[in-house]
């Protein structure tokens, strides 16, 4: 079940988006990019996810389109607070921790609830490396 949906209308040159998702939970469909891909993620109520990679052409060693998928386990508790990672120590945020299947290698993404949706960020010392809303 779709609990986070965005439906984008372009309007004489303005952009709307208008936006329904779930204030106690951060599971839905998303999208973001990072340094060397777009990407689609889906965070399922059951505590697993799956990501889908399209390659942007930026690494030497993949061809622009070349597709990668990587899945394991989501962990956000939504009643706890955290400062956020972005170098500044401003604002609270909640954690998103996402465990790859194959072991060993986990991310954790600072979430803010936004007017629109949930937003999160990876930062890696004070610089935004990934993220998707």
């Amino acid at each position: 079940m779709i609990k986070y949906f965005k439906i984008a209308l372009i309007v004489q040159g303005l952009f709307l988006l208008n936006s329904c998702y779930n204030k106690e939970s951060v599971a839905g469909e998303y999208s973001g990019m990072s340094l060397v891909s777009d990407f689609d993620i889906t965070l399922n109520e059951d505590g697993t996810w799956k990501r889908t990679d399209i390659s942007n052409g930026s690494n030497p060693f993949e061809e622009k389109g070349t597709e990668r998928t990587s899945s394991g386990t989501w962990k956000c508790n939504m009643d706890y607070f955290t400062s956020c990672s972005d170098g500044k120590g401003k604002g609270t945020c909640r954690k998103l921790r996402l465990r790859y299947n194959n072991g060993g290698k986990s991310h954790t993404y600072d979430v803010r609830e936004e007017f629109f949706g949930w937003k999160f960020v990876l930062y890696a010392d004070g610089d935004v490396i990934s993220g998707f809303d």
